[in-house]
């Protein structure tokens, strides 16, 4: 899973060009979408051939604030990820959606 300003299906921008900083998020998690991909490899019967494909979907952050568990299981993620996925992900420009999770996810359990 990802997290990104728009809702386009297609990001044709490479990962080492400059990601501008995205204005404050609002109250129902805007300007964020939540991406994810599932990718698939299908061995065609009658021809052997291999279909590769990929399905893409996207909800606004603001549907987590129906649910503070997923909430806070985007933001377990987000604060997993080592430096090179940091990186990766662009996440110094994501200052503004973790603090809005951590407000939606609420306390941390203590174990």
């Amino acid at each position: 899973m990802s997290f990104k300003t728009t809702h386009a299906l297609y990001l044709p921008h490479s990962k080492l060009e400059p990601v501008d900083a995205p204005p404050d998020v609002s109250a129902d998690g805007s300007p964020y979408w939540m991406r994810s991909e599932r990718q698939t490899l299908r061995k065609l019967p009658r021809t052997g051939a291999i279909l590769f494909t990929i399905r893409v979907q996207l909800a606004p952050v603001g549907v987590l604030r129906g649910r503070p568990d997923r909430a806070a299981e985007a933001l377990a993620m987000i604060e997993s990820w080592d430096g090179p996925m940091r990186d990766f992900k662009a996440t110094d420009t994501m200052d503004g959606l973790v603090a809005w999770l951590r407000s939606i996810a609420g306390p941390t359990p203590t174990g």
